[in-house]
């Protein structure tokens, strides 16, 4: 729904989040990676597009749209085309790479929203923070007592590399 309003670093957000729940092999996994390869697509980052719709073609993209989603990977290559000759973002076109992922990396924006059901006080032991020297990642904020910790026995995330 974000993506539809054009509010691009919510769906982001959310394409994101997904990904990161995402099971490795299922068909929701590749549906988030072709959408936020639409939506990578739209800000301009080509490459980026591309990656996510090689993620999206590992993780059992739908048959029936991988037409769309070869018609997307086509889009990006022209794209790098183009941007290889003259790089655009003049004002007033659809919103630039700089302007979402400027808003998206600011620090307060993973905050939880809810309190995780099933890691019980999760987000009062880790948060994210983000430094020019380091990248993003998550951090423990306070020692973690051992009757704390939940054992999670399935992975369920997959990064890209």
């Amino acid at each position: 729904m974000n993506y539809k309003q054009q509010n691009l670093v919510a769906a982001l957000r959310g394409y994101n989040l997904a990904i990161a729940f995402g099971l490795p092999g299922e068909e929701e996994l590749g549906l988030a990676y072709a959408n936020r390869a639409a939506l990578f697509l739209q800000i301009k980052e080509p490459s980026e597009a591309l990656q996510d719709i090689e993620l999206a073609r590992a993780n059992a993209f739908p048959q029936n749209l991988m037409s769309k989603l070869e018609e997307r990977a086509n889009k990006c290559k022209d794209m790098i085309d183009r941007l290889q000759i003259h790089r655009t973002g003049e004002e007033g076109e659809e919103p630039s790479s700089d302007q979402v992922l400027k808003e998206y990396s600011n620090n307060t924006y993973f905050t939880l929203k809810r309190r995780s059901g099933s890691i019980i006080g999760a987000e009062d032991y880790v948060g994210l923070v983000n430094s020019p020297d380091r990248g993003r990642r998550v951090i423990a904020n306070q020692d973690i007592p051992a009757a704390g910790v939940k054992k999670l026995t399935k992975h369920h995330n997959k990064f890209p590399h």
